[in-house]
């Protein structure tokens, strides 16, 4: 059994957010860049000939700078409805799922439910589904146990692999060598 505290910080949402979006919006965001990208470039094309072609451009370029603005809206709205401070939950990885308590609340999820698990670096993000996921802090590990035991762990319980943190162009690059393969 692995125990791990989590405080929910800004920090902690944004981190949760962003990989959430890197991992099942990525094709969205990639339609927002293109888009962006093709505004901008008409924008720029045209510019000498109408003054109304600079509205494009801005548009363009604005699209092309705030593809992860729906991960940053869900975590204003998620930090917004914590208030100023932070909230601390207990995760317990049991034999059959685990255990959540915040509080006097306590939730039971099975390793079933799962479906992946993403390394961003300091922390192990673990999704539901595209709506809802939870996260924990690699720092947390190091009190209890190392990384890989608590990896293993995972793997022979859940039975899914831990996935890393891809950023947008090398999902879409990897997107796009594998539809290469299959056709």
């Amino acid at each position: 059994m692995y125990e791990l505290v989590v405080r929910y910080k800004k920090n902690t949402i944004k981190t949760l957010t962003r990989v959430q979006a890197n991992l099942y919006c990525y094709k969205q965001m990639a339609a927002l860049l293109a888009l962006g990208l093709s505004l901008a470039g008409t924008g720029l094309a045209f510019a000498q000939k109408s003054s109304g072609y600079v509205v494009l451009l801005a548009l363009g370029c604005w699209l092309c700078i705030s593809i992860h603005y729906p991960a940053q809206y869900l975590a204003r709205q998620i930090g917004r409805a914590m208030g100023d401070g932070e909230k601390e939950f207990c995760y317990r990885f049991l034999e059959n799922g685990v255990e959540i308590i915040c509080g006097q609340d306590r939730n039971h999820i099975s390793y079933d439910k799962i479906q992946r698990i993403v390394d961003a670096g300091d922390s192990l993000c673990f999704f539901l589904g595209p709506n809802a996921g939870f996260l924990i802090s690699k720092s947390e590990l190091e009190n209890q146990a190392s990384y890989t035991a608590f990896a293993d762990y995972l793997k022979q319980h859940i039975g899914v692999p831990i996935e890393r943190d891809v950023p947008l162009f090398l999902r879409l690059l990897r997107f796009r060598f594998q539809k290469i393969q299959k056709g």
